[in-house]
Protein backbone atom coordinates (compact mmCIF):
# COMPACT_ATOMS: atom_id res chain seq x y z
CA UNK A 1 0.00 0.00 0.00
CA UNK A 2 0.94 3.28 -1.07
CA UNK A 3 0.37 6.14 0.84
CA UNK A 4 0.88 9.89 0.01
CA UNK A 5 3.83 11.37 2.50
CA UNK A 6 1.61 14.70 3.45
CA UNK A 7 -1.47 12.42 4.74
CA UNK A 8 1.10 9.89 7.05
CA UNK A 9 1.10 12.51 10.11
CA UNK A 10 -2.85 12.02 9.90
CA UNK A 11 -2.82 8.00 9.42
CA UNK A 12 -4.31 6.09 12.31
CA UNK A 13 -3.17 2.36 12.00
CA UNK A 14 -5.36 -0.46 13.35
CA UNK A 15 -3.35 -3.40 14.10
CA UNK A 16 -5.09 -6.77 14.28
CA UNK A 17 -3.61 -9.91 15.52
CA UNK A 18 -5.34 -13.04 14.27
CA UNK A 19 -4.18 -16.64 15.31
CA UNK A 20 -6.32 -19.27 14.04
CA UNK A 21 -9.63 -17.45 14.23
CA UNK A 22 -11.16 -16.57 11.73
CA UNK A 23 -14.80 -16.11 11.82
CA UNK A 24 -15.00 -12.53 13.53
CA UNK A 25 -12.34 -11.36 11.55
CA UNK A 26 -14.15 -9.80 8.52
CA UNK A 27 -16.45 -7.50 11.01
CA UNK A 28 -13.51 -6.06 12.79
CA UNK A 29 -11.52 -5.14 9.68
CA UNK A 30 -15.26 -3.68 8.38
CA UNK A 31 -15.57 -1.65 11.86
CA UNK A 32 -11.91 0.15 10.67
CA UNK A 33 -12.46 0.80 7.14
CA UNK A 34 -15.95 2.12 8.03
CA UNK A 35 -14.82 4.64 10.12
CA UNK A 36 -15.69 8.33 10.12
CA UNK A 37 -12.39 9.41 10.42
CA UNK A 38 -10.96 9.16 6.76
CA UNK A 39 -7.13 8.34 7.33
CA UNK A 40 -6.63 4.64 8.11
CA UNK A 41 -4.69 2.06 7.29
CA UNK A 42 -5.28 -1.38 8.46
CA UNK A 43 -2.97 -4.17 9.30
CA UNK A 44 -3.50 -7.60 10.16
CA UNK A 45 -0.94 -9.83 11.77
CA UNK A 46 -0.70 -13.19 11.34
CA UNK A 47 0.85 -15.01 14.47
CA UNK A 48 1.70 -17.99 12.56
CA UNK A 49 -1.91 -18.97 11.92
CA UNK A 50 -2.28 -22.58 10.65
CA UNK A 51 -5.61 -21.00 9.58
CA UNK A 52 -4.79 -19.03 6.47
CA UNK A 53 -6.10 -15.38 6.81
CA UNK A 54 -5.48 -14.28 3.63
CA UNK A 55 -9.00 -15.34 1.46
CA UNK A 56 -10.14 -12.80 4.53
CA UNK A 57 -7.98 -9.81 3.75
CA UNK A 58 -7.99 -9.93 0.77
CA UNK A 59 -12.35 -9.55 0.38
CA UNK A 60 -10.77 -5.54 1.07
CA UNK A 61 -8.89 -3.16 -0.35
CA UNK A 62 -5.62 -1.98 -0.36
CA UNK A 63 -6.06 -0.33 2.89
CA UNK A 64 -5.98 -3.49 4.55
CA UNK A 65 -2.27 -4.73 4.65
CA UNK A 66 -1.44 -8.51 6.10
CA UNK A 67 2.14 -8.95 7.50
CA UNK A 68 3.23 -12.39 8.86
CA UNK A 69 5.51 -13.76 11.45
CA UNK A 70 6.03 -16.83 13.52
CA UNK A 71 3.68 -17.48 16.39
CA UNK A 72 5.01 -15.64 19.57
CA UNK A 73 1.87 -15.09 20.86
CA UNK A 74 -0.42 -11.27 21.46
CA UNK A 75 1.99 -8.72 22.58
CA UNK A 76 4.72 -9.96 19.73
CA UNK A 77 2.02 -9.86 17.16
CA UNK A 78 1.30 -6.13 18.59
CA UNK A 79 4.63 -5.26 18.16
CA UNK A 80 5.51 -6.65 14.96
CA UNK A 81 1.97 -4.83 13.50
CA UNK A 82 3.75 -1.55 15.22
CA UNK A 83 7.12 -2.12 13.15
CA UNK A 84 5.35 -2.70 9.97
CA UNK A 85 2.80 0.89 11.11
CA UNK A 86 2.79 3.91 9.21
CA UNK A 87 0.62 6.09 10.58
CA UNK A 88 1.41 8.69 13.76
CA UNK A 89 -1.78 6.88 15.95
CA UNK A 90 -2.19 3.61 16.93
CA UNK A 91 -4.86 1.37 17.73
CA UNK A 92 -5.04 -2.02 19.03
CA UNK A 93 -8.43 -4.12 17.94
CA UNK A 94 -8.44 -7.48 18.88
CA UNK A 95 -9.77 -10.01 15.87
CA UNK A 96 -13.13 -10.93 17.55
CA UNK A 97 -13.62 -6.98 18.75
CA UNK A 98 -14.99 -4.17 16.37
CA UNK A 99 -15.22 -0.50 16.68
CA UNK A 100 -17.61 2.37 16.38
CA UNK A 101 -18.02 3.89 13.55
CA UNK A 102 -16.73 7.03 14.88
CA UNK A 103 -14.56 5.88 17.29
CA UNK A 104 -11.07 7.19 15.42
CA UNK A 105 -12.78 10.46 15.27
CA UNK A 106 -14.01 10.91 18.92
CA UNK A 107 -10.54 9.47 20.00
CA UNK A 108 -8.66 12.12 18.01
CA UNK A 109 -10.98 14.84 19.04
CA UNK A 110 -10.47 14.07 22.90
CA UNK A 111 -6.75 13.93 22.08
CA UNK A 112 -7.37 17.70 20.45
CA UNK A 113 -8.89 18.80 23.33
CA UNK A 114 -6.58 17.73 25.71
CA UNK A 115 -3.37 18.91 23.49
CA UNK A 116 -0.39 17.44 26.52
CA UNK A 117 -2.22 14.06 26.39
CA UNK A 118 -0.56 11.13 23.61
CA UNK A 119 -3.34 8.50 24.25
CA UNK A 120 -6.85 8.57 24.50
CA UNK A 121 -9.43 6.27 25.65
CA UNK A 122 -13.17 5.58 25.14
CA UNK A 123 -16.10 3.82 26.36
CA UNK A 124 -16.95 -0.19 25.67
CA UNK A 125 -19.75 -2.29 25.88
CA UNK A 126 -20.09 -6.36 25.68
CA UNK A 127 -21.96 -8.29 23.06
CA UNK A 128 -22.87 -11.64 22.60
CA UNK A 129 -20.98 -13.73 19.75
CA UNK A 130 -23.50 -12.40 17.09
CA UNK A 131 -22.79 -8.74 18.26
CA UNK A 132 -25.32 -7.80 19.87
CA UNK A 133 -25.23 -6.00 23.46
CA UNK A 134 -25.22 -7.68 26.71
CA UNK A 135 -27.33 -6.26 29.49
CA UNK A 136 -24.19 -5.75 32.09
CA UNK A 137 -23.50 -2.64 34.28
CA UNK A 138 -21.53 -0.28 32.96
CA UNK A 139 -17.75 -0.17 33.75
CA UNK A 140 -16.84 2.92 36.10
CA UNK A 141 -16.17 6.31 33.75
CA UNK A 142 -12.97 7.57 34.35
CA UNK A 143 -11.74 11.56 33.47
CA UNK A 144 -9.04 13.01 31.36
CA UNK A 145 -5.87 14.13 33.32
CA UNK A 146 -3.87 11.96 35.25
CA UNK A 147 -4.78 8.41 35.46
CA UNK A 148 -1.17 7.20 37.00
CA UNK A 149 -2.83 6.56 40.67
CA UNK A 150 -5.89 4.99 39.43
CA UNK A 151 -4.80 2.51 36.55
CA UNK A 152 -2.27 1.15 39.79
CA UNK A 153 -5.76 -0.75 41.31
CA UNK A 154 -7.87 -1.29 38.26
CA UNK A 155 -7.25 -1.15 34.50
CA UNK A 156 -9.34 1.38 33.65
CA UNK A 157 -9.36 0.67 29.73
CA UNK A 158 -10.68 -3.12 29.91
CA UNK A 159 -10.43 -3.72 26.46
CA UNK A 160 -7.40 -2.56 24.31
CA UNK A 161 -9.18 -0.94 21.44
CA UNK A 162 -10.39 1.44 23.26
CA UNK A 163 -7.27 3.46 23.34
CA UNK A 164 -5.56 5.23 20.52
CA UNK A 165 -2.13 6.30 21.64
CA UNK A 166 0.82 8.43 19.48
CA UNK A 167 2.98 5.68 17.84
CA UNK A 168 6.31 7.55 18.46
CA UNK A 169 5.73 7.47 22.52
CA UNK A 170 4.57 4.04 22.14
CA UNK A 171 7.88 2.89 20.64
CA UNK A 172 9.80 4.69 22.96
CA UNK A 173 8.25 3.00 25.30
CA UNK A 174 9.44 0.05 24.13
CA UNK A 175 5.60 -1.22 23.04
CA UNK A 176 4.58 -4.52 24.34
CA UNK A 177 6.64 -6.37 26.95
CA UNK A 178 7.02 -10.05 25.48
CA UNK A 179 7.51 -11.58 28.39
CA UNK A 180 5.70 -15.23 29.46
CA UNK A 181 5.22 -13.96 32.75
CA UNK A 182 3.31 -10.84 31.15
CA UNK A 183 1.10 -13.01 29.11
CA UNK A 184 -2.58 -11.90 28.62
CA UNK A 185 -1.74 -8.16 31.02
CA UNK A 186 0.78 -7.11 28.85
CA UNK A 187 -1.57 -4.29 28.11
CA UNK A 188 -2.14 -3.47 30.97
CA UNK A 189 1.77 -2.96 31.80
CA UNK A 190 1.88 -0.41 28.64
CA UNK A 191 -1.56 1.41 30.25
CA UNK A 192 0.25 1.85 33.15
CA UNK A 193 3.67 3.55 31.55
CA UNK A 194 1.71 5.96 29.03
CA UNK A 195 -0.24 6.74 32.47
CA UNK A 196 3.13 7.76 33.78
CA UNK A 197 4.59 9.95 31.10
CA UNK A 198 1.22 11.26 30.11
CA UNK A 199 -2.09 12.63 30.82
CA UNK A 200 -5.01 10.44 29.27
CA UNK A 201 -7.73 12.33 27.52
CA UNK A 202 -11.14 10.80 27.41
CA UNK A 203 -14.05 10.49 25.38
CA UNK A 204 -16.80 9.64 27.24
CA UNK A 205 -18.58 8.01 24.00
CA UNK A 206 -18.89 4.19 23.32
CA UNK A 207 -15.58 3.68 20.74
CA UNK A 208 -15.62 -0.11 20.66
CA UNK A 209 -17.17 -3.63 21.37
CA UNK A 210 -15.80 -6.91 23.36
CA UNK A 211 -17.25 -9.76 22.56
CA UNK A 212 -18.07 -12.25 25.06
CA UNK A 213 -17.94 -15.76 23.64
CA UNK A 214 -16.84 -19.82 24.55
CA UNK A 215 -13.27 -19.26 23.18
CA UNK A 216 -12.13 -17.11 25.44
CA UNK A 217 -11.03 -17.74 29.61
CA UNK A 218 -11.16 -21.22 30.61
CA UNK A 219 -10.26 -21.53 34.38
CA UNK A 220 -7.05 -22.28 33.83
CA UNK A 221 -6.70 -19.25 31.65
CA UNK A 222 -8.56 -17.01 34.60
CA UNK A 223 -5.62 -18.06 36.67
CA UNK A 224 -2.94 -17.32 34.41
CA UNK A 225 -4.49 -13.94 34.05
CA UNK A 226 -4.58 -13.17 37.57
CA UNK A 227 -0.71 -14.27 37.87
CA UNK A 228 -0.03 -11.83 35.04
CA UNK A 229 -1.63 -8.82 36.33
CA UNK A 230 0.42 -9.83 40.07
CA UNK A 231 3.60 -9.48 37.57
CA UNK A 232 2.84 -6.30 35.78
CA UNK A 233 2.41 -4.94 39.35
CA UNK A 234 5.07 -6.01 40.72
CA UNK A 235 7.09 -4.82 37.79
CA UNK A 236 5.80 -1.88 37.55
CA UNK A 237 6.37 -1.17 41.12
CA UNK A 238 9.61 -1.20 41.25
CA UNK A 239 10.14 1.42 38.62
CA UNK A 240 7.48 3.49 39.85
CA UNK A 241 7.85 7.24 40.68
CA UNK A 242 7.97 7.99 44.61
CA UNK A 243 5.35 8.49 46.37
CA UNK A 244 3.16 5.20 45.08
CA UNK A 245 4.56 2.60 46.92
CA UNK A 246 1.39 2.08 48.74
CA UNK A 247 -0.79 2.24 45.84
CA UNK A 248 1.06 -0.70 44.50
CA UNK A 249 0.96 -2.27 48.15
CA UNK A 250 -2.60 -2.65 48.30
CA UNK A 251 -3.24 -2.89 44.59
CA UNK A 252 -1.62 -6.66 44.56
CA UNK A 253 -2.98 -7.38 47.93
CA UNK A 254 -6.56 -6.24 46.90
CA UNK A 255 -5.85 -9.30 43.86
CA UNK A 256 -4.26 -11.48 45.71
CA UNK A 257 -7.43 -11.45 48.30
CA UNK A 258 -9.22 -12.00 44.74
CA UNK A 259 -7.02 -14.67 43.57
CA UNK A 260 -7.62 -16.33 47.12
CA UNK A 261 -11.89 -16.18 46.71
CA UNK A 262 -11.03 -17.50 43.04
CA UNK A 263 -8.64 -20.49 43.92
CA UNK A 264 -11.08 -21.29 47.12
CA UNK A 265 -14.28 -21.30 45.06
CA UNK A 266 -12.07 -23.36 42.51
CA UNK A 267 -11.53 -26.12 45.14
CA UNK A 268 -8.01 -25.03 45.76
CA UNK A 269 -8.25 -24.00 49.66
CA UNK A 270 -4.68 -24.33 50.64
CA UNK A 271 -3.77 -21.87 48.20
CA UNK A 272 -6.65 -19.68 49.02
CA UNK A 273 -5.66 -19.56 52.41
CA UNK A 274 -2.14 -18.88 51.22
CA UNK A 275 -2.94 -15.55 48.97
CA UNK A 276 -5.63 -14.68 51.69
CA UNK A 277 -2.71 -14.65 53.92
CA UNK A 278 -0.55 -12.61 51.82
CA UNK A 279 -3.56 -10.11 50.81
CA UNK A 280 -4.15 -9.80 54.79
CA UNK A 281 -0.53 -8.44 55.48
CA UNK A 282 -0.84 -6.04 52.53
CA UNK A 283 -3.77 -4.67 54.98
CA UNK A 284 -6.99 -5.08 52.53
CA UNK A 285 -8.45 -7.95 54.54
CA UNK A 286 -8.71 -7.80 58.15
CA UNK A 287 -8.04 -10.49 60.94
CA UNK A 288 -11.62 -11.13 61.12
CA UNK A 289 -12.02 -11.35 57.60
CA UNK A 290 -8.70 -13.48 57.19
CA UNK A 291 -10.14 -15.88 59.97
CA UNK A 292 -14.16 -16.22 58.50
CA UNK A 293 -12.47 -17.08 55.31
CA UNK A 294 -10.39 -19.86 56.39
CA UNK A 295 -12.57 -21.11 58.43
CA UNK A 296 -15.02 -21.34 55.63
CA UNK A 297 -12.33 -23.17 53.27
CA UNK A 298 -11.63 -26.36 55.73
CA UNK A 299 -15.85 -26.80 56.11
CA UNK A 300 -16.41 -30.38 54.12
CA UNK A 301 -17.57 -30.06 51.07
CA UNK A 302 -21.09 -31.48 52.01
CA UNK A 303 -21.88 -28.94 54.16
CA UNK A 304 -20.53 -25.55 52.11
CA UNK A 305 -22.85 -27.34 48.96
CA UNK A 306 -26.16 -26.63 52.14
CA UNK A 307 -24.84 -23.12 52.51
CA UNK A 308 -24.80 -22.49 48.58
CA UNK A 309 -28.07 -24.36 48.34
CA UNK A 310 -29.93 -22.15 51.16
CA UNK A 311 -28.10 -18.42 50.67
CA UNK A 312 -28.25 -18.94 47.01
CA UNK A 313 -24.83 -17.54 46.37
CA UNK A 314 -21.56 -18.26 49.16
CA UNK A 315 -20.39 -14.68 49.19
CA UNK A 316 -17.08 -15.14 51.09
Amino acid sequence: MSIPPNTISRLVSVIIPVHNRLEYLPQAIESALGQSYPQVEVIVVDDGSPKDPAPVVARFDSRVRLVRKTNGGLASARNFGIANALGEYLNFLDDDDFLEPTALEDLRDAMRAYPSATWAAGRYDYVDPSGVPLRRPPRAAYQSGNVYQPMIHHNLMGAPSVVLALSQVVRQLSAFDESPQFHMAEDYDLWLRLARVSPLAVTQRKVSNYRVHGQQFTQSQREKFIGAVLAVLQKQRAIAPPGHDEDFCRAIAQVQLSFGDFLYLGGDAMRARAQWQLAAAGGVLSARGLRWRRGKSRLPSPVLRVLRTTRKCLRI
